[in-house]
């Protein structure tokens, strides 16, 4: 009693045939990736290699211009600073100045004045 019994339409021949095809599908699209090259390497592996390369590359410019960064803002931190010292400094000799020519201003009325006293009365100052 070798029957073979059939499992709702289940052919293990026919399903063992779809699966090598698809295998074989599989080897056509995706087997370049890992053919051997004269070498002996795999394209994926060169592949790899190369974008790990250029990675570490990229990280390397990315420290420096990190660095670069940095010392830009320390710089722009200092000139900042001196900005600021240097306008106040230069807003107290501005009011510095200002008083100052009041002060000479007050003192030539005062002359002024001294002046037009003497020649009204026509006394020499003493």
């Amino acid at each position: 009693m070798d029957e073979e019994v059939d499992y709702d339409g289940y052919d293990e021949e026919e399903h063992t045939a779809i699966s090598n095809a698809g295998e074989e599908e599989a080897e056509e699209l995706y087997g370049d990736l890992f053919a051997h090259d004269g070498a002996g390497e795999g394209l994926l592996p060169i592949q790899t290699a190369e974008l790990r390369r250029r990675t570490e590359e990229q990280e390397a410019v990315i420290e420096e211009l990190k660095a670069r960064l940095e010392a830009a803002e320390a710089e722009r931190d200092e000139l900042r600073e001196e900005r600021e010292t240097l306008v106040r400094n230069i807003s107290c000799i501005f009011r510095t100045a200002q008083l100052e020519l009041q002060r000479k201003d007050d003192q030539l009325k005062e002359l002024r004045q001294s002046a037009a006293g003497i020649s009204r009365t026509g006394l020499a100052p003493s």
